[in-house]
């Protein structure tokens, strides 16, 4: 009787396909892109960190209020990489369940000061970019992203718009000259 339930039990395992998990759907895209084609002897090479984001979801700005997650910008495994120094577009406001969060909705570009270890040799960049996006729920992502920035003349690349662009939404400390307290 134990043989027969063991023959039966291990025939049924044999007709069944092994289950396949599919990975959850992402709902945002990413991308990192240079301003320029080579690093000639720039000090800092512009690029950028493009996210665009589904129809109803939003992703969180670095001080994301009351609740959220920042993204999280890591670059290690680049080389030739002395800094990376993330630059932040001005936020919008949203409110859910009367908590204040900040954000980005439909896409964000964050601009980036990168500063090459050694200048004039080319930058192989490697970001894991981590996101918190919301719509009626919250869901983590991330992507790995790469761009090798070659050695040569630093010549303005196709994506050189969408970076200027971007730097228009960071904003500025001001003229603080024109402000001032008096009894």
């Amino acid at each position: 009787m134990l043989l027969r339930f063991l023959t039966l039990f291990i025939s049924c395992f044999c007709f069944i396909a092994p289950a396949q998990a599919d990975a959850p759907p992402q709902h945002t895209q990413a991308r990192l892109f240079s301003a320029i084609k080579g690093v000639d002897a720039q000090k800092t090479i512009p690029v950028g960190v493009e996210v665009k984001l589904e129809s109803g979801w939003k992703a969180y700005w670095r001080t994301p209020g009351e609740a959220g997650l920042a993204p999280v910008f890591d670059w290690a495994g680049s080389e030739n990489l002395k800094a990376a120094k993330v630059q932040w577009p001005a936020p919008q406001r949203f409110v859910a369940f009367d908590i204040d969060n900040y954000g980005y909705k439909d896409g964000v570009t964050f601009p980036v000061d990168v500063t090459p270890e050694t200048i004039g040799k080319p930058i192989a960049l490697r970001l894991k970019l981590d996101l918190l996006v919301c719509n009626n729920l919250c869901v983590p992502e991330s992507h790995t992203l790469t761009l090798t920035v070659p050695s040569g003349e630093a010549q303005v690349s196709d994506d050189q718009p969408a970076l200027v662009a971007a730097l228009q939404k960071i904003p500025t400390t001001g003229d603080d000259s024109a402000f001032s307290v008096q009894n």
